[in-house]
């Protein structure tokens, strides 16, 4: 189980750093890249070409605004839900890291998970 933990943090930390590439786009601007990756700006997408429903219904744009906050929201409770605990006992019982995660409890953090889940839908 202490494997299977730690798999999951590390892709919950992956996901909230933005492994689809937006922590990357926000470093292309000033033109810096990605290690590996070219520091070309990838090319606009004319207007013509882009999906309509997009850019002509504001109802799209909310439900788009909408969706993204509701992933956002699942993925910063599922991280707190997770992380919190570990943190915590690292602070308090001033034990390591490693203590700290095999002493993790994954049905107490699926319940506590019930109580960052609408705390998040809150703040997202």
């Amino acid at each position: 189980a202490t494997m299977r933990t730690l798999w999951m943090l590390a892709v919950f930390a992956a996901l909230a750093v933005g492994c689809e590439g937006y922590a990357h786009s926000a470093l292309r601007p000033i033109g810096l890249a990605p290690m590996g990756a070219t520091s070309r700006r990838p090319a606009m997408i004319p207007a013509a070409a882009r999906p309509k429903a997009v850019l002509e219904t504001v109802g799209a744009r909310v439900v788009q605004g909408a969706t993204q906050g509701a992933v956002g929201a699942v993925v910063a409770a599922t991280l707190s839900a997770f992380t919190e605990p570990v943190v915590n006992r690292i602070l308090v019982q001033r034990i390591s890291v490693m203590q700290s995660i095999k002493e993790l409890d994954l049905a107490k953090s699926r319940k506590f998970f019930q109580t960052t889940l609408p705390t998040n839908f809150l703040k997202f």
